[in-house]
């Protein structure tokens, strides 16, 4: 708290010259700090960068220059024993010997510890081998082999499948192809094998003409730590060499073979040692790690200028910053201290004081601004005593009455109208007979206490009619408006003052408006109640346009007809909830028209009807039935009708396809034009809903038919093959669910073919429909007959042992040759079937499985002599998901 005070009472050239200082150091210690920062990870990526490139490239120089001397040195041996194969070629010798001879000297040779010489022809067979056991043996399935074979020549590289797993053994040979004999010479060796091959020597001035910085440069060693190529340490072994910190970075590096280190080093001839980075690569062949090293001092030393050229820059940036806040501060108090004096003399009332600008920057606008201030608040004094003069004499002759009395009531201060208007002679009269607002001039008394609740809460009384007393004891009606009055520094208010209108003329004038707006109210209030009547009628009428909706997609949501029939009782309760509604439909032969709403039952007068017991249907239009009509009028449907009825036909596509009559029940109605417009609401109603009825059960018959034909057989009016495997993949999902049986008959008719060459295909279909009638009459109602295929049927029987389906099926048989007989001529044909039977999960446990397996059973009863019945055989199931 003290510094924060002690900083607020600063002068204002010191506040700016800590607040620049203070707002540059910081700014340019944070953007050094980052610059720093950035430039030496940058340094840092660089120089590492650039270790790592050249530790790559003279690792690619030492691995390339390996790869030469060993493919020269297999190249010259697989060449030269080319030659001498050519010259026992060209000897006279028999080819055997020629070869025995060949493959000897081959076979012979050996190439570094256990390389070796061996050929084989273009179709992988191996001719000549050290070891005998694989002459031979056809080796055409190894990769490498593959690549020998289509290649003859050049150098080759690779791992050995049999020790793919040795990812550092890789295998170099140099192949070469002699054409007589269809010999591919390979001379073939592990590469690690011809390290002696390669000396250290033949790469060193290469290596060490490669520096960088001034001490920067690339070093390659073993893994022993033994220096191969070393600008100063050559042939010193350091594996156990420690750095300042007790390190052994040289151990860390021939056991990690890749990787950056940093580490502490001294050169010979060097004073102290020095932080050093390492970027180091290993060539497993050789068993070398190339590495590349080089101070941090060196590609640090950038920095260390950095660091001097900001500390300058922020020591004269301080010095301008201090001169320039001094002369900016020094232009600023100077002009603030003639303005405070300015302000002085102003405020002791001396409103000629002015000042003398001495520039045209903000302070000297400030200071033209003050004069300004001055010249108008000299101006508006003198205004102000004007207005006081005029405020008075408004005071003096206002037209309102204007009072002032204190929190008693008592009067203080009025003018004149406020006189005149309680008849007194003057002001001083009044106030003089001690006149008291509460006590003398307002009518109500308990009125007062409202007044004064109000301006302590709300601070004023605004438009509140009273009525007040005259002198002479008269009474009129007054607009008072008043408002508390404060003592100065005080809460508390202690004078009341307002104005005092005379509002009686236009009282007795309100007085008349109210009787014709009460007149007025009750014209609204009459059409106000008609308006409720329509928009109740409104509301009823959308909702019966929402539950015709939900009605609409009810029925549409419906698998059959027989299931729109509660969907239709539970509306039509809705739409008419006092009437008795009925839904009669036709018949399929069209012939009688039958009642399905509400469900039929033996109470129930009549079931059915014809056509022409109904008006409605002879027309083929609505048809309504009121009490005042002749009651011979009344539809053969209708026993009595006493309060009325309508009669509707559900008519789609120019069909008619059923009837709706709704028989009204008794209504109180107030007269016969209440009662016409409600016969007028039902009759559109009904015509709306015969109009939904009508699409949706059309459409929905015409959906069944559809579906009908899509599972049905057309010839045998049995389930076609796609509803079949449906249902039995149902089935089966029931038999796992519930862990019941399911089985299924399969029969065939036999010697369908000859029948149809001999008899004709119409007698063909003829056996083939009778066959399907037969099946429908003789099958459960929960079991499914179907027509699979040609003359071949199906039947899945639900929850039925083997047992009782082959009984079924063998009743089936004897059925069809004794019951189905085709009269032809003058001969009477008889039809025999072969049947197969299966049950799940006995012989199967998949549909797939079952059909199959009846499928064999029927095919062994048609070996066996047919016009019989065969069981599947059973097998060791395996349980299946």
């Amino acid at each position: 708290m003290d510094i924060k005070k002690w900083t607020i009472n600063l002068p204002v050239r010191q506040k700016m010259l800590y607040s620049y200082l203070l707002t540059f150091l910081i700014v340019v210690v944070i953007g050094n700090s980052y610059l720093f920062f950035f430039a030496r990870s940058a340094i840092l990526e660089s120089a590492e960068n650039e270790l790592r490139s050249t530790t790559l490239a003279v690792k690619s120089m030492v691995k390339t220059a390996f790869n030469v001397s060993v493919t020269n040195y297999l190249q010259t041996i697989a060449e030269k024993n080319l030659e001498i194969l050519v010259n026992l070629y060209l000897q006279d010798l028999k080819e055997e010997k020629a070869k025995a001879l060949a493959a000897q000297i081959l076979s012979s040779q050996s190439i570094g510890k256990t390389g070796s010489l061996y050929a084989f022809n273009s179709f992988g067979i191996v001719e000549v081998h050290p070891d005998q056991n694989l002459v031979g043996e056809d080796f055409s399935s190894h990769n490498y082999i593959s690549l020998q074979k289509q290649r003859k020549y050049g150098y080759l590289e690779y791992v050995e499948e049999e020790h793919a797993e040795e990812l550092d053994r890789v295998r170099a040979l140099y192949m070469t192809y002699f054409g007589p004999w269809d010999w591919i010479i390979s001379a073939s060796s592990y590469k690690d094998e011809l390290i002696s091959l390669f000396n250290a020597d033949d790469l060193r001035q290469n290596i060490l003409s490669i520096h960088f910085g001034r001490t920067g440069y690339p070093f390659v060693m073993d893994s022993k730590g033994n220096m191969l190529v070393h600008p100063k340490l050559q042939g010193q072994n350091l594996y156990n060499a420690e750095d300042e910190n007790g390190r052994k970075f040289i151990k860390e590096m021939c056991e990690k073979k890749n990787g950056t280190m940093v580490y502490s080093w001294k050169n010979p001839g060097e004073s102290q040692s020095r932080e050093a980075l390492a970027v180091y690569s290993y060539i497993p062949e050789l068993n070398w790690i190339i590495a590349s090293s080089s101070y941090f001092d060196e590609f640090y030393g950038p920095l260390a200028t950095l660091r001097l050229f900001n500390l300058g820059t922020l020591i004269l940036v301080t010095i301008v910053i201090f001169v320039i806040s001094r002369m900016v501060s020094g232009s600023i108090t100077k002009p603030i201290m003639g303005l405070m004096a300015g302000l002085k003399a102003v405020s002791r009332g001396d409103f000629t004081t002015r000042l003398t600008p001495g520039s045209t920057d903000e302070i000297g606008r400030l200071e033209t601004h003050f004069n300004t201030f001055i010249a108008q608040l000299e101006e508006s004094n003198t205004k102000l005593n004007e207005s006081e003069k005029s405020f008075r004499s408004i005071f003096e002759n206002s037209v309102e009455g204007i009072f002032q009395f204190n929190m008693e009531g008592r009067i203080l201060k009025v003018n004149s109208s406020f006189v005149a208007m309680l008849g007194y002679s003057s002001g001083q009269e009044l106030i003089r007979e001690g006149t008291n607002f509460h006590q003398h001039l307002i009518l109500r008394k308990d009125l007062w206490n409202t007044i004064l609740d109000l301006i302590i809460s709300d601070g004023a009384v605004k438009g509140l009619e009273v009525q007040i007393a005259r002198k002479s004891g008269t009474v009129f009606w007054c607009l008072l408006n008043a408002r508390g009055i404060y003592d100065r520094g005080s809460d508390e208010i202690t004078r009341i003052e307002g104005f005092l209108s005379d509002i009686n003329d236009k009282r007795i004038a309100q007085e008349g408006q109210k009787q014709i707006l009460e007149d007025l109210e009750g014209m609204v209030d009459e059409r106000t109640v008609e308006l409720s009547s329509r928009i109740a009628e409104l509301e009823q009428r959308n909702q019966l346009s929402l539950s015709m909706g939900e009605m609409g997609d009810m029925l549409q949501s419906c698998r059959n007809i027989v299931e729109t029939y509660p969907v239709i009782s539970q509306y039509l309760k809705i739409f008419f909830p006092q009437d008795s509604c009925i839904l009669f439909l036709h018949d399929n032969d069209k012939k009688m028209i039958d009642k399905v709403v509400p469900s039929m039952s033996e109470a129930d007068p009549f079931v059915s009807m014809t056509n022409d017991s109904c008006w409605a249907l002879r027309q083929g239009k609505t048809y309504l039935f009121t009490d005042n009509m002749n009651q011979e009028l009344t539809c053969d449907h209708v026993d009595s009708a006493p309060h009325g009825y309508i009669c509707i036909p559900l008519i789609a596509h120019g069909v008619t396809i059923g009837l709706l009559h709704i028989m009204f029940h008794q209504n109180d109605y107030v007269d016969a034009e209440q009662q016409a417009a409600e016969l007028g609401r039902k009759t559109r109603l009904c015509s709306r809903l015969g109009e939904h009825l009508s699409l949706a059960l059309v459409n929905l018959k015409l959906r069944e038919e559809l579906k009908v034909k899509s599972i049905q057989d057309s010839l045998t009016g049995l389930a076609n093959r796609s509803h079949m495997e449906e249902i039995l993949q149902r089935q089966f999902y029931r038999m796992l669910r519930y862990k019941t049986p399911c089985s299924l008959i399969m029969l065939d008719v036999d010697h369908f073919k000859r029948f149809n060459d001999t008899y004709g295909h119409d007698m063909g279909d003829c056996v083939l429909r009778e066959l399907g009638a037969y099946l429908k009459d003789n099958t459960r109602g929960e079991d499914l007959a179907c027509r699979y295929g040609g003359e071949e049927f199906v039947i899945i029987m639900v929850a039925t042992e083997i047992e009782n389906a082959k009984k079924k099926a063998e009743r089936i048989r004897t059925g069809i040759a004794e019951v189905i007989t085709i009269p032809y001529l003058s001969e009477i044909l008889h039809v025999t079937v072969s049947i197969g039977v299966a049950t799940s999960p006995l012989h199967a446990q998949s549909a797939k499985g079952l059909f199959k397996a009846a499928d064999n059973a029927l095919y062994r009863a048609k070996e066996n002599g047919r016009n019989r019945v065969e069981v599947a055989e059973e097998k060791n199931i395996r349980s299946v998901s």
